[in-house]
C-alpha cells in the first residue's frame, strides 16, 4: 500500500467522523458509515472494512463510547464485516445485492447481537432497527451513487484493486 492510498483512507476515516454530526436527534445513528462504504467500494473487502471499523471507534470515541466500550468493539468488527461484505458483493455479484446484504448486516444483525451479551436491552433493540435500517441503506446508497459518479477519475482508479 502506497502514500496516496494511506493518505485517502486516512481521509476517508476523518470524513466518517465528520458523517457522525449529521445523525438522528437523540440518537447516534448517522451518516458515519458513508465514507466507510465508499471506502469498501474504492479499496475493496480489507481497506474498506478497515475504514468502516476505525472511522465507527472514532466516532464512538469523541461521542464518550454511548453504548460502552465492549457494545462499540462489536459494532466496529460488524462493520468491517458489513462493508467488506457489500464491497465484495457489489462487485462480484451485483450492487442490488451488496446494499441489500450491507443494509440487513449493519442494521439488523449488528444490533442483534448486542442482545444475547447483554450489552443493547431488548426493549431498545425495536427503537435501534427502526432508524439504523434506513439510515444503513442510506448510507450504502450514497456511497455507491458517489463511488459511480467518480470512479472513472484517473486518480480513483489508481487506487481501485478491481481495475
Amino acid at each position: 500500500m502506497n502514500v496516496k492510498k494511506l493518505s485517502f483512507m486516512a481521509l476517508l476515516i476523518a470524513l466518517c467522523f465528520i458523517g457522525s454530526f449529521i445523525f438522528i436527534p437523540s440518537t447516534t445513528i448517522g451518516f458515519d458509515s458513508m465514507a466507510g462504504y465508499f471506502g469498501g467500494y474504492l479499496f475493496g473487502l480489507i481497506g474498506g472494512g478497515t475504514i468502516g471499523a476505525i472511522g465507527h471507534l472514532i466516532t464512538a470515541l469523541l461521542k464518550g463510547f454511548p453504548l460502552g466500550l465492549p457494545s462499540h468493539i462489536i459494532i466496529a468488527i460488524t462493520m468491517f464485516i458489513s462493508v467488506a461484505a457489500t464491497a465484495v458483493l457489489s462487485k462480484k455479484i451485483h450492487f442490488i445485492i451488496g446494499i441489500i446484504i450491507g443494509t440487513i448486516l449493519n442494521g439488523l444483525l449488528a444490533p442483534l447481537l448486542l442482545i444475547p451479551l447483554k450489552l443493547l436491552p431488548i426493549a431498545a433493540l425495536k427503537a435501534t432497527i427502526l432508524f439504523l435500517i434506513p439510515i444503513s441503506f442510506a448510507n450504502i446508497v450514497l456511497a455507491f451513487i458517489v463511488y459511480q459518479a467518480i470512479k472513472n477519475i484517473d486518480i480513483i482508479k489508481q487506487m481501485n484493486p478491481y481495475y
